[in-house]
Parts: C-alpha cells; structure tokens; sequence
C-alpha cells in the first residue's frame, strides 16, 4: 500500500491525517454504526472511501434487489449528510459490454441510483489511444453529463485529462470520428450507425451534438465530415 501510494502522491505531508483500515465488518454487522462511530471521533474528516463497497455491503435477503440497493445507499447517504462528508463507495465495471456507463457499473441500478454523483471509469478500448474515458453525471451537474478522455503519464502516476485535440472526447465520438475517417467521404447517420452497429436514433443524436460541439460539420444532404484533426 505505500508503493503505491508514493506512486500516486510524491510529497509525504499530502498524506497527513489519512487513516487506512484492511478490514472492516460488513454493514449488518456492526460496520454502519462503526463508521458512524469513527466519524463522530473524527470530526475534520472530509472523505471516507470503500474499497470496495461488495465488501462491507451486507449480503443481499431480499429478491427486490433494486430496492435493497438503493435503501442500504441511502442510508450511506443519510450518514455522509450527518457528518458533512463524502462517502466514495467504489465498485467494479461488469465484464458486458454496453454502451451506458451508468449500465457498466456492477449491481443493480439502486446503487447508483442513491448516489449524489457518479464518477465512472470505463477503460479505452484496444484502437483507442487514450488509457480510458472518465463519465462524470449527478444530481448537481447542471450541464448534463460530462466526458473526459483519460491518459497516464509516461513517468507513472495518477490518469490524467489530456485537453489536447481528440482526448478530451467520449468513446462514443471518437467511434464517429473513426467511421468517418475510415469512409474518406461524408456520411449520414444512417450509414455510421449501420457501419458501428447502433441504434440510428441514438447515433443521429450523437452526431447533431458533435455538430453543435464543433467535432463534426454539415456537408449537406444531412451528411458529416470530421472538422477536427483526428489521429
């Protein structure tokens, strides 16, 4: 653990007042009042994170798996809201593939449907040449949902927003791009949706969003072309 923590944090005094715990009991079994506890003897802390959540969450009873979810977060919210700090609960991606970050995330919708704010991680994949992409939504994110391409420096340390040129586009644009780099030529929605195997709906709205965003540029007969240097 200190390997990699001095990887990811080179100045030691940045560490002060972390505290690391290798085991915890689940929620049911005294680990709710136990973090409840913590906080009250705690009072500066700022952030608690569970790494990862499956393992303090207690087993699930109930067939309405929805419902349990989302009451065992609500009660992770009820206790960040009572202390005044943020309870990051990390979970893994599932291993289908799927379009939604949101649907990428392991368990029932209930969990992140309780969550203030959703900070999901999807890695890139094999043609991509960014590390992974970064969907940020949540109850005060008022411009909508927000996307960022992720890529770790070559000395090591933390992933990290590159502004520059494609990086800080979607997965799902940098699918577009490609389409159409690929065609050499204007293309419709139809077309690209054909060619990626996706619903023409969800794609003629991607590609009239990349418009007003200035990735892409009418070529009339509702066609696109890229209007950005894609590598």
């Amino acid at each position: 653990m200190q390997d990699r923590l001095r990887q990811l944090v080179a100045d030691d005094e940045l560490l002060t007042g972390l505290h690391l715990a290798t085991d915890w009991p689940r929620f049911d079994a005294g680990g709710l009042d136990a973090l409840d506890a913590w906080l009250t003897e705690h009072p500066a802390c700022l952030i608690v994170t569970l790494d990862t959540y499956v393992k303090v969450r207690p087993a699930r009873k109930s067939r309405d798996v929805y419902a349990e979810d989302y009451r065992i977060s609500g009660m992770l919210k009820a206790l960040a809201d009572r202390h005044h700090v943020a309870i990051v609960a990390v979970l893994h991606l599932r291993k289908e593939p799927t379009d939604d970050p949101i649907d990428a995330v392991h368990g029932s919708v209930g969990i992140s449907g309780a969550a203030d704010t959703l900070w999901i991680i999807v890695p890139a994949k094999p043609k991509e040449q960014v590390d992974g992409f970064l969907y940020i939504n949540g109850r005060d994110i008022v411009d909508g949902p927000q996307e960022f391409a992720l890529q770790r420096p070559v000395t090591g340390g933390p992933l990290k927003a590159d502004p520059a040129g494609t990086m800080f586009l979607s997965w799902q644009r940098l699918e577009v791009l490609r389409v159409l780099k690929e065609a050499n030529r204007p293309m419709t929605p139809t077309e690209v949706a054909q060619a990626l195997d996706k619903n023409y709906n969800s794609v003629k709205k991607l590609m009239w969003e990349m418009a007003i965003g200035g990735q892409l540029k009418s070529a009339g007969d509702g066609a696109y072309v890229p209007n950005i240097t894609f590598h």
